[in-house]
């Protein structure tokens, strides 16, 4: 039992553990459109308002109700009949009639109880604009609604693509920093032996131990970055658990350098959701306005109003009352129109005005700031590049000078701790271009952002 307890445990030691699986930044994506919290908030909104739209387009039909009431009268309906109001009285032919009533009579027209039941239809037949007006504003909100959530694709799709940019190049860094820390460690080693045979000063040894240090710094703050890129990952695309090793870098856009302005600028006007969302605006101002001069002095509404009324005053059929006769069928066109509010309607129509003027002036407004921030990011995309370039061209230098001293320590002209020291200059200056390389690919990514195709 025991030989086949350690044949078990050998077995699961050579057989090779299963491969952890890898997103690709669209899957990523796909992931996120399923699963993130304020992407599903907004959709939910948009299917709000597309009921609100139908409830208002749908306004412009016909409504039918039914009423029904139980009254009770402390005074019932009476009708009063003079002495002699039917026949006065006098001689009819040979016989002599007496006057008709002979004394002054009170007739009641219903008992204290009164029932009625109506079946009511109202259709609107002119309403000046007016429930065209918020049919029309309404759709133009659930299209605004729309467009939230394009927008909230758009910043979705940003976001995962520079933590995905981020996580390769600080993956990159990650790596570097720990083998410029082992050569730092070995070169404080170096560094104190020196020290203790009298070659090195106390200072050297400080600034060496001081450098390693440093690194240590650098290290932990690239894995503080790498932990939180992976937090907002695994957050926006709602996944329990994400390593750095399961971020694939395939598919990734290349980060071209962008030289036509005009043409970006020609792009988010065309498909920027911030633009959109502002034209839409614009136009639900513009129909908020014909809505409120709809509602303006003079402006008459018409409406047909039909009534079947089924009433009586005794109780629930249990009588003759309850017959067919009883009920009524009624017809009714009414009209109204505002003349005069104190000023209220000409103060409306002045604001709905001023509120159009001012969306038109956002949109002009946003237009200006999206064409800054496009130039804003070819500006920092250039200077990126040209520092990444200068990192390139400084490792390459310091590649040669670590080739050099490498060969001179090996053949006993040169020091280890002199080609240790040129070798940490080499990885500094490979991370900074890694650095750079991740401020590049920000910066690209909110520059495809603002034109909103952020993924192309």
């Amino acid at each position: 039992m025991k030989n086949g307890m350690i044949l078990m445990l050998l077995a699961c030691l050579v057989l090779p553990l299963p491969a952890e699986e890898t997103y690709t930044w669209k899957e990523l994506y796909e992931k996120a459109l399923d699963s993130n919290p304020a992407l599903a908030a907004k959709q939910e909104a948009a299917s709000a308002a597309e009921y609100q739209w139908k409830s208002a387009r749908r306004a412009r039909g016909p409504a039918v109700y039914f009423e029904s009431d139980l009254s009770y009268l402390t005074s019932p309906r009476e009708v009063d009949l003079a002495a002699g109001s039917l026949y006065p009285g006098g001689p009819m032919g040979p016989v002599n009639f007496p006057a008709l009533p002979e004394t002054d009579v009170s007739l009641p027209l219903s008992g204290h109880e009164w029932y009625s039941f109506r079946l009511v239809l109202e259709q609107p037949l002119l309403t000046s604009g007016k429930l065209a007006g918020r049919e029309k504003i309404q759709r133009a909100l659930w299209e605004t609604s729309l467009l939230h959530q394009d927008q909230e694709k758009v910043i979705l799709k940003a976001e995962i693509l520079t933590l995905v940019y981020s996580l390769s190049r600080l993956q990159e860094i990650v790596e570097l920093i720990g083998q410029q820390g082992r050569a730092a460690d070995r070169f404080v080693l170096l560094m104190k032996n020196s020290y203790d045979s009298g070659m090195a000063s106390y200072s050297d040894l400080l600034g060496a131990q001081g450098r390693a240090r440093e690194i240590s710094l650098m290290e932990n703050q690239a894995r503080r970055q790498q932990n939180q890129a992976l937090l907002n990952l695994k957050y926006l695309c709602g996944l329990e658990t994400l390593t750095p090793a399961a971020v694939s870098r395939e598919d990734l856009p290349c980060l071209t350098a962008e030289t036509n302005l005009e043409g970006l600028k020609e792009e988010a006007l065309g498909f920027s959701p911030v633009l959109r969302l502002m034209k839409k605006q614009i136009q639900i101002a513009s129909q908020n306005l014909a809505l409120v001069r709809g509602s303006s002095y003079g402006r008459p509404d018409l409406g047909l109003r039909v009534e079947l009324d089924y009433a009586a005053g005794s109780r629930l059929f249990t009588s003759e009352d309850w017959g067919f006769d009883a009920a009524n069928l009624t017809g009714t066109l009414g009209i109204r129109a505002l003349l005069a509010d104190a000023g209220k309607a000409f103060a409306d129509v002045k604001t709905a005005e001023s509120r159009e003027a001012e969306a038109r002036q956002r949109y002009r407004e946003a237009e200006a700031e999206i064409k800054r921030s496009l130039e804003e990011e070819i500006f920092n995309q250039t200077l990126s590049r040209d520092n990444i370039e200068y990192y390139q061209l400084r490792a390459e230098d310091d590649l040669a000078v670590v080739e050099q001293k490498k060969q001179s320590w090996e053949a006993g002209f040169g020091g280890e701790q002199d080609y240790l020291q040129q070798l940490l200059s080499w990885y500094s200056h490979l991370i900074y271009g890694k650095q750079e390389e991740i401020s590049l690919a920000a910066s690209y990514v909110r520059m495809r952002a603002l034109t909103g195709k952020p993924g192309e």
